[in-house]
């Protein structure tokens, strides 16, 4: 049988890597001489997974998202005996097809130091083909899935309802009372706590993790409830005077003054302005609506507050700071009529083209351009193993590592590609 968990951490808690320096590390542990043998790594959407850090960060740098979460990390480990390293590796090869990883880079390792044989999954959280960021799936959907390859290859599979995951000692303590779920509840808060800035963002945080939260006004206690359809008051988590209203509003402030203390001091709110303003421009691009257009920036990780009471729209991204449209430029190209005005436009264009009125539809969208783009981006991949089939590879047309590194080197100076001027 196989376990496929996220890492955690001594204390049972996920390990988050949001440095590139963090990344950087763990691709080169999992990739460990004497941990692993070279036949026994592997990779998905990379030329050569032994430069995956690399390949990883070109992707990123080229879609502008170098902030916030860089890596996921993912084992898949079996019992002492129980599989041969080339089974294990195989069996990776068959996890990584999985949709969830469609269009994501990973390197992945199996490792043979230990009794039990294992494979560490480092997963890019930037799509290579669209840019869009890794959604947190539900991990039992991967362990569905590590359990169906188990089947396939004649392993024994975990009864889920009776096996023993990696817990800390608070968490056993509180099944020995009969409270788990109790615990797990309350860790989650605790794990919230420690970066949500306001209520919404809390909320949030606490909804991918697998909870309902009713916080309302009117209401002196705040209730939780999982994916089970279990609920429980803060009211009766331990050392409930740490969870009060007053005190998580006060955990919120605290979060927000060392936030805005960290990215004056690094200067990163500049560039999560900046990373929020093309998103923001892409999505101006397409929406013929505001919800479609808030739906967009939801997919992406974006927290968007549209009150029609407030002259500013608010764009706000998990562990970084929020940014308003008054920060973009030109200015009245994103303020509230503006926008409406633009999705408007949208909206009789994409009638046009469904009428078959509307005859230059990739050069107005830009979109043969970002294909272009993005084909010098994987052509870089490509240069060793020119028979690889990547995204938009085609015959026709020239592409050269010069050409995209020429291409962000104008970017670096704040010109941008042809696409990106308005």
């Amino acid at each position: 049988m196989a376990t496929f968990l996220p890492a955690q951490d001594k204390k049972g808690r996920t390990i988050v890597y949001d440095t590139s320096e963090k990344m950087y590390r763990v691709i080169n542990y999992i990739m460990k001489e004497g941990k692993t043998k070279p036949h026994l790594i592997g990779g998905t959407l990379l030329n050569n997974p032994q430069n995956a850090y690399e390949e990883m960060m070109l992707t990123k740098k080229f879609y502008r998202k170098t902030n916030g979460r860089m890596v996921m990390h993912y084992y898949q480990s079996f019992s002492p005996g129980e599989v041969t390293p080339q089974k294990a590796k195989e069996m990776a090869d068959q996890m990584v097809k999985h949709k969830q990883f469609e269009g994501f880079q990973v390197v992945y390792a199996t490792h043979i130091d230990r009794k039990h044989i294992h494979t560490h999954f480092i997963v890019n959280t930037v799509n290579m083909i669209d840019g869009h960021k890794w959604q947190l799936p539900s991990l039992k959907i991967l362990q569905d899935y590590s359990d169906e390859l188990c089947r396939e290859h004649g392993l024994s599979v975990i009864n889920r309802d009776k096996s023993k995951v990696h817990k800390s000692q608070a968490q056993k303590k509180a099944e020995l009372k009969g409270k788990g779920w109790k615990m797990e509840t309350q860790l989650s808060v605790d794990e919230a706590l420690k970066i949500a800035t306001n209520r919404a963002d809390f909320i949030s945080i606490m909804s991918k993790q697998g909870y309902q939260v009713k916080w309302f006004d009117g209401s002196k206690y705040v209730t939780f409830t999982n994916r089970n359809n279990q609920k429980v008051r803060n009211k009766l988590f331990d050392s409930p005077e740490q969870y009060t209203k007053e005190a998580m509003i006060k955990k919120f402030k605290e979060n927000s003054k060392e936030q805005n203390r960290k990215y004056k001091d690094k200067g990163n709110f500049s560039d999560i302005r900046k990373t929020t303003f093309f998103d923001v421009r892409d999505a101006l691009e397409i929406a013929t609506g505001k919800n479609e257009f808030i739906s967009i920036l939801n997919a992406q990780g974006y927290q968007v507050t549209w009150d029609d009471r407030h002259k500013y729209v608010t764009f706000k991204k998990d562990g970084h700071q929020a940014v308003r449209n008054r920060n973009f430029y030109p200015g009245e190209k994103y303020t509230k009529e503006a926008m409406l005005k633009k999705f408007a436009l949208n909206m009789k264009k994409e009638e046009e083209i469904k009428s078959g009125k509307y005859r230059d539809v990739a050069a107005d969208t830009g979109e043969q351009r970002r294909g272009d783009l993005l084909y010098l981006l994987t052509s870089i991949l490509r240069l060793s193993n020119p028979n690889d089939n990547y995204p938009h590879q085609t015959n026709q047309r020239n592409h050269s590592a010069e050409a995209i590194r020429d291409y962000m080197a104008e970017a670096e100076k704040g010109k941008g590609i042809d696409w990106e001027q308005s």
